[in-house]
């Protein structure tokens, strides 16, 4: 068998939290946190003593892990985030554990869980760190066992250990459960008196006791062959079990209720003594935790400015956004000096996006990225964003006409020239109804040249000149004629003469 305290774990925690301005919708983050790794952990004994070698720690006794973690400013926690707590190499959680985590005035910030067994626990925060984004910081301490199973002998003459025997409505330990072993080479060793001392904030369960006859295997582990029976005498926390004729090693459980247990660390240690020899079991359950931080919080200014004029613009909508892309507030708009004010915001990076850009301007989407120092939360930060004029695009419709008659000439052909004189449109043909009709030009000065004629028509090279302005809804109108062909004259011919 081992000589080994089992012992039962587990406890506390404290993590983060900050979470970000008003109106957030928030989804479950992983959070990153300073000292929560198990190479992190300091690892003591019952004694205080520092363990650096966890590798060979026994399963059946437990240690105290104590973790000093922080959060960087600026790093946003919101309702449900967690937060991952390492264990210590060969450690393990020695039951389920679940309590909360608390700040200096009390208050409940989050809550830590683990399950027997595994390496690994959880820190879910809820919203009460909200508006916090500096010096983030706490303890978190807790009970873990070790993992090795390497010490089997039988040089011991008795030998005790306990382990939570069961848990209340709360989910806290109502009973524990202490097993006493002794004679495990099964000697014949007559009458034998074991005297156990309960420790405080314990009672003994009449009744509760069940002792096993057998002998140990190779592997330490305790074989049954029969029971005993013994006498039992409770004097206040004192307990006298005596045991006639023991020929065989013995395991023997009893069960302690337990008064003024606590959501945060408990211990409870038990000692036994059998002719003069006297050892000691420890039962440990629970942990604590803090985690408390600065409501050291920043403010930003937008202005929104005219790119040429730097007139303030108003009526310019925004979203603002964290450093993860969620966005955070919404629905801001510049107001008559184009500014939109925003206070409260946690240290950390952040960006401005126009959704809407004031009436008669364009949008300009590109993001305004600014950060939130956590040294200098006290000077405002200032941005600015500046928006182009909208180009409002015209119209232009040429009626072609015969100069004679009025009649609309069709087959007209035409080139467009911009205000330099380039071409920009090439082979406008006028239609049916003697018509051109372009669209989407932008504001500026034009002019239609004819290059070729309608059939029976003189080409007319005269320019036509007209100017689309910026924001005209109707169509500029442009009308033009040719006169038809006048039938060619020739001269009569003169009679010749013959020279004599």
């Amino acid at each position: 068998m081992r000589v080994k305290l089992f012992s039962v774990l587990l406890g506390l925690l404290t993590v983060l939290a900050t979470v970000l301005v008003l109106g957030r919708t928030v989804k479950a983050d992983v959070i990153t946190a300073t000292g929560l790794t198990g190479s992190a952990a300091v690892v003591t004994d019952r004694d205080g003593k520092v363990i650096t070698d966890t590798s060979t720690l026994s399963k059946w006794e437990d240690f105290t892990v104590k973790y000093d973690w922080s959060v960087r400013d600026g790093q946003p926690i919101a309702a449900g985030d967690t937060a991952t707590v390492e264990l210590p190499a060969g450690t393990v959680a020695p039951v389920d554990l679940s309590f909360p985590l608390k700040d200096d005035n009390g208050r409940v910030v989050g809550n830590f869980t683990i399950k027997a067994c595994e390496t690994s626990g959880v820190i879910t925060f809820n919203e009460a760190l909200a508006q916090t984004g500096t010096n983030r910081a706490g303890v978190l301490q807790f009970y873990v066992k070790g993992t090795a199973d390497s010490d089997v002998h039988f040089d011991w003459k008795l030998n005790k250990i306990g382990w939570i025997g069961s848990y209340d409505e709360q989910g806290l330990p109502a009973t524990l459960t202490w097993n006493i072993a002794f004679n495990p080479t099964g000697q014949n060793v007559g009458t034998v008196v074991v005297n156990d001392t309960l420790g405080p904030n314990q009672s003994y369960i009449p009744g509760s006791v069940v002792a096993q006859t057998g002998s140990y295997n190779n592997a330490g582990n305790f074989v049954q062959s029969g029971t005993i029976v013994p006498q039992v005498v409770v004097n206040g926390n004192q307990l006298t079990f005596t045991f006639s004729n023991v020929t065989t090693a013995v395991n023997m459980v009893y069960n302690s209720k337990l008064t003024k247990v606590t959501e945060g660390s408990n211990n409870w240690n038990n000692s036994a003594s059998m002719n003069g020899t006297t050892v000691s079991g420890n039962v440990s359950y629970g942990g604590n935790g803090t985690g408390n931080g600065d409501n050291q919080l920043g403010s930003v200014t937008l202005t929104k400015q005219d790119a040429t004029t730097k007139a303030a613009l108003s009526g310019a909508e925004y979203q603002l956004m964290d450093s993860t892309g969620e966005v955070i507030q919404s629905g801001l708009t510049t107001d008559e000096n184009g500014d939109i004010n925003i206070t409260d915001l946690i240290p950390g990076h952040y960006q401005f996006v126009e959704t809407k850009a004031p009436t008669g301007y364009t949008l300009n989407s590109t993001p305004i990225d600014f950060t939130i120092d956590a040294d200098m939360v006290a000077t405002p930060v200032k941005v600015a964003q500046f928006d182009e004029k909208a180009v409002v695009t015209g119209s232009v419709i040429l009626t072609k006409t015969a100069a004679n008659d009025g009649q609309a000439l069709a087959g007209a052909t035409y080139d467009l020239k911009d205000a330099a004189g380039q071409t920009i449109r090439h082979g406008l043909v006028t239609n049916t109804l003697g018509q051109i009709q372009i669209d989407e030009l932008a504001p500026g000065r034009y002019q239609f040249v004819e290059t070729k004629a309608p059939a029976g028509y003189e080409l007319n090279q005269t320019p036509l000149d007209f100017t689309i302005v910026n924001g005209q809804t109707a169509a500029v109108t442009v009308k033009a004629t040719d006169q038809p062909e006048q039938p060619g004259t020739t001269a009569p011919e003169q009679p010749g003469t013959t020279e004599p």
